[in-house]
């Protein structure tokens, strides 16, 4: 009788600790949305005693402990900071793990720096690098400025800028551009003054100008995605006789597994119906700048964004989605990056794991198995993989970089171009969690955040010499 009570006690601790265990692991999978609807990257997710928990990756998505109730806090440089509260009974619990979306808005004139916080202290919003030197946004909350700096961090020039113009974008021309959630400006510089003109509206902005993905003498590329960011099509215009044509098309396999299928046909439609479409070509700029490119091309395209979020009164700024979270979390945008180096155009097509070259006219070379990307070889292209989904290009040196990233710390590896395979590595060790990162002549360039802050809104700049 004694041996069937201890036996049923072992098997009472053996249930509560399976119970336990349970509780312990339970993770909360969230993807994080601005207000069209596209994923935020790099936004920090930290306890209320401002440890970091997480940091989104390049899908917009994220992944916390989910064991008990507790408030977290959402952090990025152009957004409102949102602190909610998570409750482990408050989310749909699907393929293992619960889910939920969460929606931040665009940072308004409300001040980030703290009393504690020397007065007008500055924070880098956003920043790029091209040929003309580094150009930074800063801001202290309430007012914001537009840096031009020189590649030894001399400033050259400056300008007061509202709030809103949060991000920069250097095109494909080296032309530079600030934008926000509405409107955009170009940049223009004397090397002592900047200027803004040409401004535009934000569909304008993207679908002519963020959309070239690069020109040679004969023909110019744009790109575009479409079914939630699953397919992307690489369009060539001639510049001589203003013809269009598919180079290249990419899609994901969810996208493939429906090629067949109504949604399929459906894609191919709108392909076609694209490229019959009469459009034109846009001359923007001011004639006998020596600061920029005089003319930039762009195509009539735009992109078709999908709302679809409902708001969700229950959690502040928390959006529960129209269509099952499974979906949402496979709709990870199709990441097919495109380059022009030394007359060619080169194609990283991840999907099908292929780096594609063509010549200066569009015309298919040929494709090169790559490998680099994939963890242990070609077990695994998604778990358990520091792969960071970024290729970052050195223009000056016209060099590419692939990103890796595991236990807050950045690798980045050189791939030839001519086999797709890793030439050599470097590990960024000055800073943990280092993004937005850009490399030019050599010296990679990045945004970090203090740890012992506790306030992850609050970025910094920096570089080093790529060793």
């Amino acid at each position: 009788m004694g041996k069937y009570i201890h036996l049923s006690l072992l098997l009472i601790f053996l249930l509560v600790t399976s119970v336990n265990a349970q509780e312990k692991d339970r993770v909360l999978s969230g993807v994080t949305i601005d207000e069209n609807g596209a994923r935020i990257n790099n936004v920090c997710i930290s306890d209320s005693n401002g440890v970091l928990l997480s940091m989104t990756n390049s899908d917009g998505l994220f992944e916390i402990p989910l064991a008990r109730k507790y408030d977290i806090t959402l952090s990025h440089p152009r957004f409102e900071k949102s602190t909610l509260s998570i409750d482990p009974d408050s989310f749909e619990f699907v393929k293992d793990k619960y889910h939920a979306i969460f929606m931040l808005s665009d940072k308004t004139a409300s001040p980030i720096v703290d009393q504690d916080t020397p007065k007008n202290a500055e924070y880098v919003v956003d920043y790029n690098v091209g040929k003309y030197g580094i150009f930074l946004i800063k801001t202290d909350g309430t007012q914001s400025m537009l840096q031009q700096l020189s590649f030894r961090n001399k400033i050259l020039a400056k300008l007061s800028i509202d709030i809103k113009f949060n991000q920069i974008f250097i095109d494909v021309l080296d032309g530079i551009h600030i934008f926000s959630n509405d409107s955009s400006y170009q940049v223009f510089s004397d090397g002592e003054r900047l200027t803004l003109s040409n401004g535009h509206d934000l569909e304008y902005f993207k679908s002519h100008i963020m959309s070239l993905a690069a020109v040679t003498d004969s023909i110019a590329v744009s790109s575009f995605q479409y079914y939630h960011g699953q397919s992307i099509n690489y369009i060539m215009t001639n510049l001589n006789t203003s013809e269009k044509s598919v180079m290249c098309c990419i899609d994901s396999e969810a996208v493939r597994h429906q090629k067949d299928s109504k949604v399929g046909e459906h894609l191919k439609h709108i392909t076609d119906q694209r490229l019959k479409r009469e459009e034109r070509f846009s001359v923007i700029g001011v004639e006998n700048s020596e600061f920029r490119p005089n003319r930039v091309f762009g195509g009539d395209y735009y992109h078709h964004w999908s709302f679809w979020y409902v708001k969700n009164p229950e959690l502040n700024k928390s959006y529960k989605n129209k269509i099952p979270y499974e979906e949402l979390l496979s709709f990870r945008n199709v990441y097919a990056p495109l380059f022009e180096v030394g007359g060619k155009i080169y194609i990283f097509d991840f999907p099908n794991d292929f780096l594609c070259e063509y010549n200066s006219v569009g015309t298919y070379i040929e494709n090169t198995e790559i490998a680099f990307h994939l963890s242990h070889g070609y077990a695994s292209k998604f778990h358990d993989n520091p792969w960071d989904n970024n290729i970052i290009f050195d223009a000056a040196r016209e060099e590419c970089y692939a990103q890796f990233k595991e236990n807050g710390k950045v690798t980045l590896k050189k791939i030839n171009l001519s086999n797709g395979n890793v030439v050599s590595s470097y590990t960024i060790e000055t800073h943990d969690n280092p993004h937005n990162i850009h490399i030019y002549n050599g010296i990679v360039y990045y945004m970090y955040y203090k740890n012992e802050a506790a306030e992850y809104e609050k970025r910094y700049f920096s570089a080093e010499m790529i060793r």
